[in-house]
């Protein structure tokens, strides 16, 4: 749920709708993007500030149940 509201607060829908059609169309290859599409999709992520989701998650209650224990 994290995850999703992180995202959803920062790209709009059409935004997020891209991204999806640029990693289909790639099939998950960076090497099947056009450099544009490239561009265009680490633009988008970088838009998702993806360092501060890791925080988001990383402090989140679930993230508590997956450290080792001794």
């Amino acid at each position: 749920m994290a995850l999703r509201d992180h995202v959803s607060t920062r790209l709009s829908s059409d935004e997020r709708r891209r991204i999806v059609e640029i990693v289909r169309s790639s099939k998950g290859r960076p090497s099947n993007l056009s450099d544009r599409q490239r561009k265009e999709l680490q633009s988008l992520v970088a838009k998702a500030e993806p360092r501060e989701m890791v925080k988001t998650v990383a402090t989140s209650g679930l993230a508590s149940r997956f450290r080792r224990r001794r």
